[in-house]
């Protein structure tokens, strides 16, 4: 008697919202998406630092936790964590694991919610000014958009202040980058940066000794932030030439 009417392959039912893991915009979110965006990052953290308990021992458990704290509450970053894990010998593939791991869970925290963050006084209206003349400026200038997954990826890797990860998302949401592309800018950018920094922390500590490995470290986080600023200097005079 009535016809069922077919529902075509990629279109939504009425009345039916569809709502993804990766939505960032909190009008689109429904409570459920709401509560596992803001509490999974945290389950997933207690889970990891349990496992890692309930696997090493004490002495080595501790002195992982300790670096862990640091690294996430600034000013300390991976160009002191790093090289003092080492120097207390937590083993190197332990310390890569730990700092990669804080960098993105962050990330993803910070992707998922950033609307709450904007909603901080003073702060977030200072991110939506930002935010938007940051959207302009890359819609403007197309070297930027070529150039801007480079960026983010040479910003998770330079050792600055706090987690590389923390401050990479951020700029990446302010000037409007997708999350996903996003959180693989954090991944690449803290697995070459992490394991570069872990790499010439052993180096040092082999070669030339616990009391040198502070200024070897120190020397190459100048040359990282160097590098940076080279390379978006460079990008500028191209398209000003251009």
């Amino acid at each position: 008697m009535f016809k069922k009417k077919k529902v075509k392959l990629g279109e939504k039912k009425k009345g039916f919202k569809h709502h993804h893991l990766w939505e960032t915009d909190i009008t689109k979110k429904n409570r459920s998406i709401v509560v596992f965006q803001i509490l999974f990052p945290f389950v997933v953290i207690f889970l990891f630092y349990t496992l890692l308990y309930y696997t090493l021992s004490w002495t080595m458990f501790s002195r992982l936790g300790a670096g862990s704290l640091l690294y996430f509450l600034p000013p300390a970053g991976k160009e002191s964590v790093i090289p003092g894990m080492i120097s207390k010998n937590v083993d190197w593939y332990l310390v890569i694991i730990d700092i990669v791991f804080i960098d993105v869970i962050i990330s993803i925290f910070l992707i998922w919610n950033f609307d709450y963050v904007k909603k901080v006084p003073l702060l977030g209206g200072l991110l939506k000014f930002v935010e938007k003349h940051s959207q302009k400026y890359l819609k403007d200038r197309r070297f930027a958009k070529g150039s801007v997954y480079i960026l983010l990826i040479l910003f998770v890797m330079v050792p600055f202040e706090g987690s590389g990860g923390a401050a990479t998302t951020i700029i990446g949401k302010i000037i409007g980058v997708k999350p996903y592309k996003l959180w693989a800018c954090v991944w690449i950018g803290s697995i070459l940066g992490v394991s570069i920094i872990t790499k010439a922390a052993l180096e040092a500590k082999a070669y030339i000794g616990e009391d040198l490995i502070w200024v070897v470290i120190g020397i190459f986080a100048i040359a990282g932030i160097i590098a940076v600023i080279s390379f978006v200097r460079g990008r500028l005079k191209d398209k000003k030439k251009g």
